[in-house]
């Protein structure tokens, strides 16, 4: 994120869709803002997501985060991630930057792109209401989170399912992606001595020696 994009998400405020979502503040329960970031993590897409903490959500204005006792950095946020109950073994990627527009400052959290979705929880998560359950898929549509005892909806899965599996990409990309897991790949000896290798996970896919 550079100053120049955060301006213009913001131009386009109170905008939210499946790429940012504004907030006047920070989360005060952590539950909540996990929630956030699972829904960001599961969009179909291909482009990092954002959080932009410090706009209000119904109008644009820049109220800034300056004393927010709830603020955290990447660090921290990272620290967070890294301890809950992720079915996978992988959590979200995220980065927290900050930003001084119109004398305040705006912390943004940046959700990493990922083709590792969908992700869920194996464990519960509390959080103020209703928690959150494990094996639901949570996933941002448009400008709304799935509901928290709710999973997305069948559309929004298959399209996290093509995502994981590269098939809403090029064939010159999905091979691309598909050459990155060498152990998904199986070595072929030829009656006339030549070496070759096809991909297990689809045999459309093939190396052929010479």
């Amino acid at each position: 994120m550079n100053e120049e994009t955060l301006i213009g998400i913001i131009n386009k405020a109170p905008i939210e869709n499946d790429h940012w979502d504004f907030k006047e503040k920070w989360h005060e329960d952590n539950g909540e803002l996990l929630r956030d970031i699972i829904n960001f993590v599961n969009t179909p897409h291909h482009d990092d997501c954002y959080i932009i903490l410090g706009v209000n959500d119904k109008n644009g204005e820049i109220v800034g985060i300056d004393k927010d006792p709830n603020r955290r950095n990447k660090q921290q946020l990272q620290d967070y991630l890294r301890r809950q109950p992720f079915a996978q073994n992988w959590y979200p990627l995220t980065n927290v930057e900050t930003f001084k527009l119109s004398g305040h400052y705006i912390d943004v959290i940046t959700i990493k792109n990922s083709n590792n979705v969908p992700i869920y929880l194996n464990r519960r998560v509390n959080r103020k209401g209703k928690p959150m359950q494990p094996g639901l898929i949570y996933s941002r549509i448009n400008d709304s989170n799935t509901p928290v005892d709710e999973s997305t909806s069948d559309n929004q899965l298959e399209l996290l399912w093509a995502k994981r599996f590269h098939l809403d990409v090029s064939i010159y990309d999905r091979y691309k992606a598909i050459l990155m897991h060498p152990e998904d790949w199986e070595q072929i000896i030829t009656e006339d001595n030549h070496e070759s290798y096809i991909y297990l996970r689809d045999p459309n896919f093939a190396i052929k020696g010479v």
